[in-house]
C-alpha cells in the first residue's frame, strides 16, 4: 500500500513556510527537488505526484534538526519496475518471551517493484542464547539478501 503525497517544486534558493524539502532520486531520472508537506513516516511506500507524473518510491533517508527533533529534509528513492535495492525495517515479535538486543533495525534486499513493508522475526521460534544471523531469517518471496555494510552475514539479532 503506498501513501500518497502531493508536491510543489522546490527553487533551491528560496523556501516555503510549512513545507518540508525533499528530493526524489533513483535510477533513469534525475534527481527531483521538491517541497512536501509533513508526512507520516510510519509508512514506507509513497506515490508522490509531481508536475502531472507519479512517482513510485520509498523512503531513502529522514534528516532530524537536533535541536527541535523536526523533520528537516526527506530522501525518497524512486522505485524501478525490475530491480531494487532497499532497506526494510526489522520488526520482532513475542518480545516477551525472552530478552533481546536488535543489532540491525534494517536489512538490505534487492526486489522487485513489490517491496515489503517489514521483515519480521519471530522470537518464539528460537532457542535462549541464541545469536540470529540475516541467512537465518526468512525473507519474502522475490526478494534476494545481499551484503549487509561490511559483513556477509552479521547478527541481526541475539536472545539472552
Amino acid at each position: 500500500m503506498y501513501k500518497i503525497i502531493k508536491s510543489i517544486h522546490r527553487n533551491l534558493k528560496n523556501k516555503i513556510k510549512n513545507k518540508i524539502p525533499a528530493v526524489i532520486y533513483g535510477n533513469n531520472i534525475n534527481n527531483i527537488n521538491i517541497y512536501i508537506d509533513k508526512i507520516d513516516i510510519k509508512y514506507i511506500k509513497y506515490k508522490i505526484y509531481y508536475r502531472d507524473k507519479t512517482y513510485k518510491s520509498v523512503l531513502k533517508d529522514i534528516h532530524f534538526n537536533p535541536t527541535n527533533n523536526r523533520i528537516i529534509h526527506v530522501d525518497f528513492y524512486n522505485i524501478n519496475k525490475k530491480i531494487n535495492t532497499v532497506k526494510i525495517p526489522v520488526k520482532v515479535i513475542n518480545k516477551n518471551k525472552y530478552n533481546y538486543i536488535l543489532y540491525l533495525y534494517k536489512i538490505k534486499l534487492v526486489c522487485n517493484n513489490k517491496i515489503p513493508k517489514e521483515i519480521k522475526i519471530d522470537l518464539s521460534k528460537y532457542k535462549k542464547q541464541k545469536k540470529i544471523k540475516a541467512k537465518q531469517i526468512k525473507i519474502p518471496k522475490n526478494t534476494k539478501l545481499i551484503k549487509q555494510m561490511i559483513e556477509e552475514n552479521p547478527i541481526i539479532i541475539s536472545i539472552y
